[in-house]
């Protein structure tokens, strides 16, 4: 062999199968029976994984405490029974029925719930809470304030224009005490909303009482300055008069200045201003304002109750998880379990045949 053909089989090892790469190697074909053979051979192994896998699902699935479920749907109601006091308050607050409507409180409604701030509250006043917690004591670890604002849900329907209804439930591990506690808690939001609608009434018509109230002292205090400026118009008519010493009013005063009145009828407008302690009567406008006044400061919200929602009594409480469903999560952990040890099987095949071939 020559020199050349030396230097070429070197550059290219294979030159003689017509490539200067490596043959392709042949793909092995899987054999299904020595897939088996691994299965058989680990079939131990596989076994007491997919059993202790099968048993730590069941275990769990089982051991867990029951949950339960309770519902309740509030509607919105078609009236409030307040229309007449509505009514009767529209003219001093603009906008009152639509602020006041069964649409607008039952938005208040839908916040009162979902606040979570109003959850804790209920639960620190609800006679009902005490009464449950002091009773049973046993209950004491499930039945709690951190219980109730974690497990309350409210579903409102948000692709409705308008709400009409909406869904609270409650999730515990004691089923005769959700419902009560769910009943006592939409009674409380209830109330509480009610309160709050009828405290920004009370709001909105203190605010419109401080507004006139600052309509006639402002009227009160302009009145005045032009008393002030007429008394001294009065009091430097006067002192001309005096000088000229023009006492009496003279009969006819048409084209005449205001001193020629004389000293005496001057006088005597200059008493009649000083001695009027009231002069609301004479101030424009101010004797209509404390008319509204007066209607303002008689509203009456003694007795007044809003019915700010609709709803029946909370359903019996349901389990969340029916031994039908444990089973169907038994059945799926068996499987996932089996899935897994024949896995570890091969793998564990894989990595000696590994073993074998380096040594």
């Amino acid at each position: 062999m020559d020199y050349n053909k030396k230097k070429d089989q070197f550059a290219c090892p294979y030159a003689s199968m017509g490539s200067c790469f490596p043959p392709p190697a042949h793909n092995e074909v899987v054999n299904l029976m020595d897939l088996w053979d691994v299965i058989w051979k680990r079939r131990f192994l596989i076994s007491i994984v997919a059993i202790s896998i099968v048993g730590m699902v069941w275990v769990y699935t089982f051991s867990i405490p029951q949950t339960y479920v309770s519902k309740v749907t509030i509607r919105r109601p078609s009236d409030l029974g307040i229309g007449g006091f509505v009514a009767g308050i529209s003219p001093y607050i603009p906008g009152a029925e639509k602020q006041f409507s069964p649409e607008s409180v039952f938005r208040n409604v839908l916040n009162t719930i979902q606040d979570k701030a109003v959850q804790a509250q209920f639960w620190d006043d609800s006679e009902m809470v005490r009464r449950l917690t002091e009773g049973k004591k046993n209950l004491s670890v499930n039945i709690s304030k951190s219980w109730f604002v974690q497990n309350i849900v409210v579903n409102i329907p948000h692709l409705e224009k308008e709400v009409k209804q909406a869904s609270i439930s409650l999730s515990g591990e004691n089923p005769d005490v959700i419902p009560e506690v769910l009943n006592s808690f939409i009674l409380y939001a209830r109330d509480y909303s009610g309160f709050i609608v009828l405290e920004n009434m009370k709001e909105k018509l203190a605010e419109k009482k401080n507004v006139i109230e600052n309509q006639i002292k402002l009227a009160r205090n302009s009145h005045n300055v032009r008393i002030e400026k007429r008394i001294a118009e009065l009091i430097e008519h006067k002192t001309i008069a005096e000088k000229i010493k023009i006492i009496d009013m003279p009969e006819n005063m048409a084209a005449k200045p205001e001193y020629a009145k004389g000293v005496k009828a001057l006088q005597a407008e200059i008493d009649l201003f000083k001695e009027r302690k009231n002069n609301d009567l004479w101030i424009t406008g101010v004797p209509i304002l404390f008319i509204k006044l007066k209607a303002l400061n008689e509203i009456d919200f003694t007795g007044l109750d809003i019915s700010s929602l609709q709803a029946h009594p909370a359903s019996a409480a349901v389990q969340l998880t029916k031994p039908k469903q444990k089973f169907f999560i038994v059945a799926i952990g068996g499987v996932a379990g089996l899935i897994f040890s024949v896995f570890l099987a091969f793998l564990m095949d894989f990595l000696k045949n590994v073993k074998i071939k380096k040594s």
